[in-house]
């Protein structure tokens, strides 16, 4: 026997004592019956679909760059000087651009009304002692928020600063 059909078995033999004592409500039989054919072709799917991802960017990016080659290629050939390459062409597209120095504040603002809407759904729904986990989030909103007011103000100025600089 396969290791997983093993399993099965064995996970059936299991469900079958359980519910032939009648500790569980038969519609949960076949709730659990049902749970072993799922997550394998799920796996495949999100796997695939990265994959795809990634080898139609590859696609993508060597497409541009065969044609660029093509494009210098008959630059040479008449003589004509070839233009640099383009900035955006070399560039990683994965990497993030430069964070905004007011980052702090928008990523404080989210975690803070987060913590603070879940505190008050979990004390609505149960009580002030489940609820007190929503202050997690919450306090990691004032510390963005706290840094934003010591450090992210000074920052964000700077930048703009640079911003307005005049280039020569």
């Amino acid at each position: 026997m396969v290791g997983g059909q093993l399993f099965a078995n064995a996970q059936q033999n299991f469900l079958r004592q359980i519910f032939s004592q009648g500790l569980v409500p038969d519609h949960t039989v076949r709730q659990v019956k049902d749970l072993h054919r799922i997550p394998f072709h799920q796996s495949l799917e999100h796997h695939g679909i990265g994959m795809l991802a990634i080898y139609l960017n590859y696609r993508k990016r060597k497409q541009i760059l065969d044609l660029y080659h093509q494009e210098r290629m008959a630059a040479i050939e008449k003589g004509i000087e070839c233009p640099p390459w383009p900035d955006h062409l070399l560039a990683d597209e994965a990497a993030p651009p430069s964070p905004s120095p007011r980052r702090h504040l928008l990523e404080g603002l989210v975690w803070l009304f987060v913590g603070l809407a879940g505190t008050v759904a979990v004390y609505a729904t149960f009580d002030l002692s489940h609820a007190l986990f929503g202050l997690v989030p919450a306090g990691i909103g004032a510390a963005h928020l706290i840094y934003y007011s010591v450090e992210g103000r000074r920052e964000a100025e700077a930048a703009e600063r640079t911003a307005a600089a005049p280039r020569t």
